[in-house]
């Protein structure tokens, strides 16, 4: 039983290496610089990102490895010929939260799938302290959940790499149903910071699901979401906000080029109804521009609702022991609102 006083040596010795690699996978391997003390603790490192609730990755933990001894959870998302050409879509992944009983939630039995990104500045994708334990609270809610490992930063332009991948792994779960005991019929995408960009990108009809030939989720579920790549990175110092431009778009770019990625820009009335949580005093990213997202959403005419929790600050996740603890209910609650149908089902014992 892991607990916050487990360190990373211990978490290391309890997960196989592959799964280790997906609590916050970075081209550097250590886990962001998180992992480079393993004697480290979870309540250490929720003392040094007071956001990252060490309750709440212990319960995301857990979750992970009961599911783990019970079969099969991490899953690639490219053929092995696809990783051939392109070796770094070898590191593209979902890790499988089954849901914990098919009919437990508000006597509604429609099968629904979930598929979370984390968040990192596109440099990691931090599932430790936001999407594993989102995935544990949406599964026990009936929710199938399936946590994405996106490409991150290397040396050349990122983009549209993430969103390639974002699209790779639902057609997967598309053409996996059986073999992962899913349904697609009803799905939703949500993220965190960065992946709740790439999250909210599968909603744009040119950057996600009519572009890839897919269909629209249901809904967008959005945590303290990067939504105007320009805007976001305009609060940065001169020197960082050159250096995150090249890593995301190449050299010698500007805001012009910026335009395609603005998910704020290029809504319509098709984009899928939005649940968004963003707290006031998030000092990375401003809630604002979540506030303004809304507002569009709204004159488009897109069901949108959001939250705006005085205090939380960014990288929450689940929202364990603050005031937007929660919120993943809420949210859950929001996109069955959307739709009304009632498909009974079993799942395999």
């Amino acid at each position: 039983m892991i607990t916050p006083e487990t360190t990373i040596k211990e978490i290391r010795s309890i997960l196989q290496d592959n799964l280790f690699s997906q609590l916050i996978y970075d081209l550097s391997e250590r886990g962001a610089g998180r992992f480079s003390d393993e004697s480290r603790t979870l309540k250490d490192i929720q003392a040094a990102d007071p956001a990252w609730n060490a309750d709440d990755m212990v319960f995301g933990l857990n979750t992970l490895c009961r599911n783990a001894a019970r079969g099969r959870v991490l899953y690639d998302v490219y053929r092995s010929d696809e990783t051939a050409a392109c070796p770094g879509k070898a590191n593209v992944k979902l890790v499988h939260f089954p849901a914990e009983t098919a009919c437990n939630y508000e006597k509604d039995c429609v099968r629904r799938t979930l598929i979370l990104a984390s968040g990192g500045a596109y440099g990691a994708v931090c599932n430790l302290p936001e999407a594993f334990p989102a995935a544990a609270e949406a599964a026990a809610l009936g929710i199938d959940c399936l946590c994405l490992t996106y490409r991150v930063g290397a040396l050349a332009p990122l983009f549209p790499k993430p969103m390639e991948d974002l699209a790779a792994a639902i057609r997967f779960l598309f053409s996996n149903e059986q073999n992962l005991d899913v349904s697609m019929k009803h799905y939703a995408v949500g993220g965190f910071s960065a992946g709740g960009h790439l999250a909210a990108c599968g909603g744009i009809k040119e950057l996600g699901y009519r572009k890839f030939n897919l269909p629209a989720p249901e809904a967008v579920l959005l945590a303290y979401p990067l939504l105007n790549v320009w805007k976001a990175l305009e609060q940065l110092p001169e020197p960082y906000r050159k250096l995150m431009l090249k890593g995301l778009l190449g050299s010698g770019v500007d805001e012009s080029y910026c335009g395609p990625y603005n998910v704020d820009q290029n809504i319509d009335c098709d984009y899928p109804p939005c649940f968004i949580v963003h707290a006031r005093d998030d000092e990375t990213v401003d809630c604002e521009l979540s506030s303004a997202f809304a507002r569009a959403l709204t004159t488009a005419e897109v069901p949108c609702v959001i939250e705006k929790p005085e205090h939380g600050g960014h990288g929450f996740g689940r929202g364990g022991k603050t005031e937007a603890e929660g919120w993943i209910k809420r949210a859950i609650t929001f996109w069955k609102e959307q739709r009304h149908e009632t498909v009974s089902f079993t799942r395999k014992s």
